[in-house]
């Protein structure tokens, strides 16, 4: 007997119940995989922006920093474009 077999068989003897229990396991694994989409799209090489970053602002290049800053829509270009400007977010 596989295991696929094994738990065929324990999921149809807990009946009813197991439906509800499978619904909640589908959820919550749709809700993992979104949240580690979403978490992995807004992730960024944040140490070579920052050096990037840091390098114009050593030069006093302010306009070139807060460009560079501008130009994503990850968080991490957000928090240095606030580091940068000294400005506060919309929220």
């Amino acid at each position: 007997m596989t295991v696929f077999d094994i738990v065929i068989r324990f999921f149809l003897e807990g009946g009813f119940f197991m439906y509800p229990v499978l619904l909640v396991a589908a959820l919550g694994t749709a809700v993992v995989i979104e949240r580690v989409l979403v978490i992995t799209r807004a992730a960024a090489d944040g140490e070579t922006l920052w050096r990037q970053v840091r390098g114009h602002l050593a030069e006093g290049r302010m306009d070139e920093a807060v460009r560079i800053c501008q130009s994503g829509t990850r968080p991490i270009f957000t928090v240095l474009l606030a580091g940068a400007t000294g400005k506060r977010g919309n929220h």
